[in-house]
Order: C-alpha cells, then structure tokens, then sequence
C-alpha cells in the first residue's frame, strides 16, 4: 500500500488481505454517514459575523447550531448532544460575539475540565473576533488557570475580558474564593459555558454541582443571572443529568445537523501480544498514509509503545509523538500543534487527547482495549474523520473477559447504546466542605439563601455544633471561622503530585499521577531524581 484510498475502501480490504493482520480480524462493519441539515436563525447574524464565518468556510449554520443559538439568544439554558466536531462551539461563541459587536456589557466564562481544551478554544474564539474586526480589550479572552503568570492575573482582574476561560479547579480557589476581587466581572457575568458536561459525572461531579452553586450564588448577589450554555457528547441521560448537576432545567437540542461522512469499524483477536498486533497495525496505516490515533488505557502503555515503535523503526518513530498528562504545558502544547499542523503522522495517547482538542485531520483510530463505556468508545471514534473524510477505528482486543466478549458479539458493541451519567449532588462529605467554602465567601443568610439553608439543615446543623460554621445574634447568618478552606479541598479527589526534576540541570522534565487520598490534597512535593532513570519512560 503507498497512498489511502480516497474513501478507505481500499486500505480496509487491503488490511482484510493482510497476510499477518488478516486472520486477526474478526468483524468489519461500515456505519452509514447523514447528510447536512441546515437551519435558519431569525433575526440573521450581524452581517460582520456573518462574512467572518463564511471566510471559514461557514456559509450557513446547520440546524442544531441555529436552534441552540435562537435559545442561548432567549436566555435560556441550553444543552447540545451532538457529536464531536459537529460546530458545538459556535453556539456560545457567537451570542458572545454578537454583544461584543454591539456594545453591551455582557460577559462570559468558559469553564473547560482541561487546560488544553482553553487554550484551544482561546485561539478560535480570537480568531473568529479577528476576522469579525473585533479588536481590543472589550473582544479579548483571557485564560487565567494555574499556568497564568501572576503578573498577568491582576491585569485580568481589573480589566474585564469579554471572555473568561478557566477550569473547575481555578474557578473553586482562585476565583469565587476572592469575590471581593471579582465582584465587577460577576456583576457583567451573562454566560457561564460548561464543555464537555458529560465529564462532571461522580465524585468529581459532585464537587462541581456545589461550585456552580457558589458562584451563582455570588452573581446574584451584585445583580446578576448568567444563564448556562452546556455542551457535552452525546449521553443517554443527558437533560436529566444536566438537571442532575446544575439544578436547572434546559433547553435540549440533542440532533445533530452537521453531515458525516461513513465510518469504517474493525474489531481484531490478537494472535499473541495485543502490543505486536498494535504496532503492526500502526505501522501499516501510517505507510498507507492514514494518520493515526493510538488510544491506550494506561500511561505505562502508552511510553512502552512509543519505545519500541522507536526500537523497530526509528524513522517511522520521528514522525510519531507520545502523549499523556504528566508531561509539561508546553511539551502537549507543542505536540497538539505538530499534529493539527500535519507535521506529525501519528501519536500514541491516554485519555489525554479524548475530548475536543483540535489536532488536525486523521484518519484512523486504534483502541488498545474497550476504553471502559460506549461513550468514550464513541468520543474516541470521534476524533477522526473530519474535514468530511470517512474514517477508520480498529479495536484491538485485549484478553478480559468483556473485550473478548465483544469480539464475540459484535452487535453489542457496535449497536449499544451509551452509558446513563451519574452525579450525587447530596454527597455529605462533599456538600459539608463547601459549605464551609460558601460561609467563607458570604455568609449564608436565612433569607436569601433560604433554600440551600432547608435543603442541608442536618449538615448546617452539625457544622454549628462543630464550631466550622457560627451564627451571628444580630442577623442569624451564618459564617465561618475558617481561613481559605477552599485550599483543602481537591474537586478530583486525588492527592499530592509530584514534579520530577532533572538532578543535574534542575529542570522541571515531568510531573508524576496524583494517588487518591479521598477529599484533601497535600502539599505538594518536589521530588529530585536523575534523568536517566526515567529515560526508559521518556525515551
């Protein structure tokens, strides 16, 4: 094989007649593609927005992107289940844009769950203002995470950005942990935008209902109602879970318009290790010319394959990158731009590159394993065949008991559907701690926060009795004794992480996996070790 099929159609028979990865391949299935369907949005985009889309290549909205943005315009709560690459991102980019252009005052957060994902939507959003002529302060977005300067965080404070974008981590102890600091950007506050809404699901969701909870309660109190833009894949509970986690109700548009080109399903029973099988399956898709996604289960895995994919083949090596949280900012930085710049041909990736980041048109996807649900089966899938290219995802299975399982019946796999999403907003351990957060912030009031007072009465009753909470004789609030509780407090549920640093230079090379340690996180710890004891992980 020298060039890929325009289709696929040849490379997929070409594999079938492999004369190693042949007999491997159990089940070959083509899922059907749909065509655009277009909607139409009343009043039109301002014609500036309009001409900047079409220079992208958007003539015309399709029809969840109009209904969503006809809702998100109406003020309401919207949630949009479509599928990955499906232009989700417009619909709250653009009401956004559109306030910019008319000179309202509105202002925006964008909560991301990763910081890869803001930096990513950052340079979108910039662009589209760009070409909107949308230029200064008034159109700019700012990230302000854990990576911002602290030079640049106060600038941000004073200067209102049109948009904020941040993660759930920053928002619960650097943002809403300082109202007094940011009482004038809660005051514009207009939309508070959740991507990728089906990752706020256990205990990490949990923890989010009862942030989302804190802030709102902020904005009302200096005047303001932002109301929620969520989007998330596609979830067999979606509004429900919306509902679940927010406490609101939402205007669902859960049918895609955006056209798909097929897609091409291989399910593989390796004949020894599904290591071997892998690797030769990525070296034949990349010879072919396919670009490739390899998703592993485990870091671990992911390090190993690059190594020996280098040990085989060196020059095919240089045209593939490893990826996985650990590595620094601007290490996944600089891949995420070499593989949406085409530069690179292939990487090899945890769960890292699972979720919307834009890296660039690939072709296939290579699943080491059931990824563990359907959903993240499909967001997987979903990151290759864009640009209206069909596309191709190979499963290869490993020996448990449920990959094997599907192998045998593959209409389970390929016909299931996914996974219900799971949030306890009631958690007690987790609903006691922020509590104590919100008392620090403002102190509950038995008038205005009536509500959240009744619906947890048994825990403010045993943190009065504990000393964490004290009322007040004058008014009857309640306040707390604490100093920054929102600093013992992890959303994710993990404990401390450690920053590997080369012994010889001092340089930060890495930073290791959290271990769970329940609700708190420890100080973190810097960790010295030398360079080459890790050289077999980091190649």
């Amino acid at each position: 094989m020298t060039a890929l099929a325009a289709d696929l159609v040849g490379l997929v028979e070409a594999l079938r007649t492999h004369s190693r990865l042949g007999p491997q391949i159990l089940h070959s299935a083509y899922l059907e593609g749909q065509e655009a369907r277009f909607g139409e949005l009343s009043p039109p985009l301002p014609a500036a927005l309009a001409q900047a889309l079409a220079r992208q290549g958007v003539s015309r909205l399709w029809r969840h992107q109009a209904e969503g943005l006809a809702a998100a315009r109406r003020g309401e709560d919207v949630l949009v289940t479509t599928p990955t690459a499906s232009g989700k991102s417009l619909i709250f980019q653009l009401p956004v844009l559109e306030e910019a252009l008319a000179g309202g005052p509105g202002r925006a957060l964008f909560l991301f769950p990763l910081k890869a994902l803001g930096q990513d939507q950052r340079g979108k959003f910039q662009a589209l203002a760009a070409a909107a002529g949308l230029t200064g302060w008034e159109a700019e977005c700012a990230i302000y995470d854990g990576d911002t300067p602290r030079e640049e965080r106060q600038g941000i404070r004073e200067r209102l950005p049109r948009v904020l974008i941040t993660n759930p981590d920053m928002l619960h102890a650097g943002i809403i942990a300082n109202p007094e600091l940011w009482a004038p950007w809660l005051a514009a506050l207009r939309w508070i935008v959740l991507d990728e809404l089906h990752t706020y699901r256990g205990i990490f969701g949990s923890h989010f209902h009862h942030v989302l909870t804190r802030l709102l309660r902020l904005a009302r109190a200096v005047g303001s109602e932002p109301s929620l833009v969520a989007s998330s894949a596609t979830a067999a509970n979606a509004p429900e879970f919306a509902r679940a986690l927010t406490g609101r109700a939402f205007h669902w548009v859960g049918e895609s318009g955006a056209p798909r080109e097929g897609r091409h399903f291989l399910l593989l029973r390796p004949e020894a290790s599904p290591y071997s099988t892998t690797l030769l399956l990525l070296e034949t898709l990349l010879a072919s010319g396919a670009k490739t996604i390899v998703f592993t289960k485990a870091r671990r895995i992911t390090e190993l394959l690059y190594s020996w994919l280098r040990g085989q083949n060196r020059e095919l090596a240089r045209r593939v990158a490893s990826y996985r949280s650990g590595f620094l900012p601007e290490e996944r930085r600089a891949i995420e731009a070499r593989l949406a710049s085409g530069e690179l041909d292939g990487v090899i990736s945890t769960s890292a590159l699972e979720m919307g980041i834009d890296i660039g048109g690939l072709d296939a996807c290579i699943l080491v394993g059931f990824p563990g649900s359907m959903m993240a089966t499909w967001q997987r899938s979903g990151r290759v065949g864009r640009a209206e290219r069909e596309s191709l995802t190979a499963l290869v299975a490993l020996p448990d008991a449920l990959d094997q399982y599907f192998l045998d019946h593959p209409e389970q796999l390929l016909g299931r559907p996914c996974e219900p999403l799971i949030v306890d907003p009631e958690n007690e351990p987790v609903a006691r701690a922020h509590l104590v957060c919100g008392a620090a912030e403002k102190p509950w009031s038995p008038v205005e926060d009536r509500p959240v007072l009744e619906r947890f009465a048994p825990l403010f009753g045993d943190l009065l009795a504990e000393g964490k909470l004290l009322r007040s004789e004058a008014t009857g609030e309640l306040s707390t004794p604490a100093r920054r509780p929102q600093r013992e407090i992890g959303l994710r549920g993990t404990g401390a992480s450690y920053v590997i640093v080369d012994g010889r230079t001092s340089r930060s090379i890495g930073r290791s996996p959290p271990r769970h340690r329940g609700l708190l996180h420890s100080p973190q710890r810097m960790v010295h070790r030398n360079i080459r004891s890790f050289s077999r992980f980091r190649g």
